[in-house]
């Protein structure tokens, strides 16, 4: 099967001008810091390399240097497409609504001080800096060890309990991330039960193509996914009960450091239910098979009243989503497991018990 058309080859001829930064010290690159503040008078780009995976954006470690010492700050440029997947289209001006979340949690240290130090922003390039928190890994190994650490499941608590109850009521319009949001309802509520490659899922786990197909044809099922989706497109800043969400907040998301774990990419930010970023979080314990006392401790640690079908809902349909949506995870073929997850997505979505991801 032939690939789609690359759009970062469409862009890039369209707008030669445009400063595409790439892993390497360049003048574009250097204008681009200068410009967001924080080049200091006397230093210069001496390094760049690659910063983690970078599925949304390019992100780059930048090493400056002046008089003999030097420092690094993590750079991140948003392209008018995917990073890791240059054939699908993405908001150009995603890297500003992240600048915007940086500004407006800035102020809030029980926030701020689970996120590295916002920088400066370069509007014109669409490049936002950031503290490089040094040398750290994300929790993704915990769709292999089935396991998240009771220390890093109360961090990630209380940050999401100090986000969604902080007053924001200056903040700016971007947050609304309405762009960003479009494009994150297609993959989560809508494409996964429209476009299912049958052999494709079969090479994940024999069955699981027509597990698939069977939820697509349950009527009761797409209804309540569609309702839901609805309800996370329409969310308004001023819609009563409505939080600052992170918007991914899964163990990708979550960066081990020797200072400790830190919350990062808050790219997909928007207002609306805090039962989407806490459902997030118990959906990806339940695909990395952790014991369902993590889930417990979660909602325990994040200490806030939760709807509970609206929080089973959100759940439910992020296992669906990263089982047979596009966004596939790092999960191990050790033995199977993804067709009964999938069924139990189901059970929990049509029975408002986000409890039944285990049982």
């Amino acid at each position: 099967m032939s690939m789609p058309p690359s759009i970062r080859l469409e862009f890039t001829q369209k707008h030669p001008d445009f400063p595409w930064l790439d892993a390497s010290p360049s003048q574009p690159l250097s204008d681009v810091l200068t410009r967001a503040g924080v080049i200091k008078q006397g230093e210069q780009v001496i390094r760049v390399e690659k910063a983690g995976q970078g599925n949304m954006n390019l992100t780059l470690r930048v090493w400056l240097n002046h008089d003999r010492h030097s420092r690094t700050v993590i750079l991140k440029q948003s392209r008018p497409w995917v990073e890791k997947y240059d054939f699908i289209p993405a908001p150009w001006d995603r890297a500003l609504v992240e600048a915007a979340f940086y500004q407006s949690v800035r102020h809030h240290p029980e926030i701020q001080s689970q996120m590295p130090r916002f920088l400066g922003v370069d509007e014109p390039s669409r490049s936002l800096v950031l503290e490089d928190l040094g040398e750290g890994r994300d929790l993704s190994s915990a769709y292999q060890t089935h396991h998240v650490g009771e220390n890093d499941i109360a961090t990630v608590a209380r940050y999401l309990r100090a986000l969604h109850d902080t007053d924001y009521a200056d903040t700016s319009m971007l947050l609304t991330n309405q762009a960003m949001r479009e494009l994150n309802h297609a993959y989560i509520f809508d494409l996964p039960l429209k476009s299912i490659d049958l052999p494709a899922l079969d090479k994940f786990e024999v069955g699981l193509g027509a597990a698939a197909k069977r939820l697509a044809g349950d009527v009761a099922y797409c209804k309540a996914v569609k309702q839901t989706g609805d309800r996370y497109l329409a969310s308004r800043f001023a819609d009563a009960g409505a939080c600052l969400l992170h918007g991914d907040c899964f163990p990708g998301s979550w960066l081990s450091t020797p200072r400790g774990l830190f919350v990062i990419d808050p790219e997909f930010c928007f207002f609306g239910d805090p039962e989407f970023d806490v459902g997030v979080v118990i959906a990806h314990l339940a695909l990395a098979r952790c014991d369902i006392a993590h889930a417990r401790s979660l909602v325990a640690n994040y200490a806030r009243p939760l709807d509970p079908n609206r929080l089973s809902a959100y759940a439910a349909i992020e296992v669906m989503r990263r089982l047979i949506g596009v966004a596939q995870l790092p999960l191990p073929s050790d033995k199977p497991f993804r067709v009964e997850l999938l069924q139990r997505s189901h059970a929990a979505m049509l029975n408002h018990k986000w409890e039944l991801l285990w049982n």
